[in-house]
């Protein structure tokens, strides 16, 4: 993980790789992501999805989130015992 996530001013960047099991198209995606560590909030700068696990086979979709959808380039909070908020948090003191 040290090596995906750096700090840019007040920021925190990271890159995260999720594998999702259900039927749909989609078996996986890849997010680079910009964190406020003081308040656990965190925004999708760039999300490119997969028709494989482990992000490989055909790209599906592929988005600049700010160019492509910026009513969802927004600051989203997580709880602290969620599984996205003991990310942040392991994310946050790596940097």
């Amino acid at each position: 993980m040290e090596k995906t996530v750096f700090k840019v001013g007040g920021y925190v960047y990271y890159w995260m790789l999720a594998d999702y099991f259900n039927d749909d198209e989609d078996k996986s995606s890849i997010t680079h992501n910009m964190v406020k560590c003081n308040t656990l909030e965190n925004k999708y700068i760039s999300f490119t999805s997969f028709t494989e696990h482990k992000g490989k086979g055909d790209i599906s979709s592929d988005a600049i989130v700010p160019e492509a959808a910026p009513d969802l380039f927004v600051w989203n909070k997580f709880p602290k015992n969620s599984a996205h908020g003991i990310l942040l948090i392991e994310a946050c003191k790596i940097k």
